[in-house]
């Protein structure tokens, strides 16, 4: 619940999906993709009722492309799969006998569908009639592709990750029928990018994972340069770790890594300011979502090993939630002596009791997380100690609790 943080369903897609899930323009359903079965499939973003599904027969490597009533589904082994959206049916298939990666782009007509190669190529697949229209060469490296391509306006950004430590655009313009893209401009990045560059009306920013941050006006389409520099931050000397970004407007960018927050642009003066500070929240491990008003980043909880989720008023930069998924328990459950229930503690010392019934219905256990200033319950064995009137629970502490 984008509103609350509280849990609203949960469904299994094994421990190696690809991507979160991927909400419907204009449907509240959602395209989900179970790694255990090679199988994408469209839920409900409600109730998690399952729509249809569709057996690929390999895993993905990021989302299909959702044109109208249809999906365009990149295979790494060389196939793009057309799939009505209503009924998950495989209308057809383009094989392109290349690897392939990412998901792909399309023009503003959706008439063309742009689809990036493992290696060297970018492949042009036109609608109608279903087919490869164009193969161009880029020469880019094995695996440095780390996002599908930006198309802003008739512009198509190609991300690169082809140094060691940094990575560069390649500009492309497509012709005023979508059918071929030209090369018109290259831009190195410091750092490696891990997602689609956001952008808002023509402000589309560069943010790598050295901390540095680039903010590009869009241009002339017949520029040979067309992409200039409205400000920038300078980078740090090296990684530090994965790096997220996402643009309210053309004058404002949040972004989940090391340096967490929101940025705000000066175009007049030429300047990025950190108008709001997160703080250090853990390592960044998921793109930025938008919900109920809220920005959410997620992170590997430092204190936990799981998936924190944070619900931020984008206004104020407070944080509303924080929801923390996948962490262990900290008090592994045990049996009690009347075999009926299941024990446990939460971090904040809240006794938690998982009955016969509660195990057998399923769902979830919320349990409160520590408030700054709270003591912390440690970590370790639950015992019980029998007494005359009531039995209490111990807590053995693991080493090092």
């Amino acid at each position: 619940d984008g509103a609350t943080g509280a849990p609203l369903w949960q469904t299994p897609v094994g421990l190696s999906c690809p991507f979160p899930p991927q909400p419907v323009p204009g449907d509240p359903t959602v395209l989900v993709f179970d790694a255990r079965h090679d199988e994408l499939a469209r839920r409900d973003a409600r109730t998690g009722r399952l729509r249809w599904r569709l057996e690929l027969g390999e895993t993905v490597d990021g989302p299909p492309l959702a044109i109208g009533e249809q999906l365009f589904q990149v295979l790494p082994s060389g196939k793009t799969l057309l799939i009505a959206l209503a009924t998950g049916e495989l209308e057809a298939t383009i094989e392109m006998g290349f690897p392939v990666t990412q998901t792909p782009a399309s023009d503003e007509s959706g008439r063309f569908i742009y689809v990036v190669g493992r290696r060297h190529c970018l492949f042009v697949l036109a609608r109608d009639p279903l087919s490869c229209a164009a193969v161009d060469y880029l020469g880019h490296a094995e695996g440095s592709i780390p996002c599908p391509p930006k198309r802003l306006g008739r512009f198509l950004i190609i991300v690169e990750n082809d140094r060691p430590t940094d990575g560069q655009w390649r500009v492309m313009v497509l012709d005023d029928d979508g059918a071929r893209p030209r090369l018109v401009q290259q831009l190195d990045v410091p750092g490696w990018t891990w997602a689609a560059p956001p952008s808002s009306g023509s402000t589309v920013w560069a943010v790598g994972d050295r901390g540095g941050i680039e903010a590009f006006a869009a241009g002339d389409y017949a520029s040979a340069n067309p992409l200039r520099t409205l400000a920038k931050l300078a980078p740090d000397a090296h990684s530090a770790g994965p790096a997220y970004a996402f643009t309210t407007t053309d004058r404002e960018l949040w972004v989940a890594a090391e340096r967490s927050g929101r940025f705000d642009l000066d175009a007049q003066s030429g300047e990025l300011a950190s108008r709001v500070a997160l703080g250090q929240l853990g390592v960044a491990s998921a793109p930025i979502q938008h919900a109920a008003k809220r920005i959410v980043p997620t992170f590997q909880d430092p204190r936990t090993g799981g998936a924190s989720l944070r619900g931020v008023d984008p206004s104020t930069g407070k944080i509303d939630w924080e929801t923390v998924v996948g962490a262990p328990w900290p008090t592994a459950p045990v049996a009690l002596d009347a075999g009926d229930a299941l024990a446990s503690v939460g971090l904040t010392g809240q006794p938690i009791r998982l009955s016969l019934a509660a195990l057998k219905e399923g769902g979830f256990v919320a349990s409160n997380l520590p408030k700054p200033g709270d003591p912390r319950v440690p970590e370790g064995t639950l015992l019980t100690l029998k007494a005359e009137d009531a039995d209490a629970l111990l807590i053995a502490p693991r080493p090092g609790a």
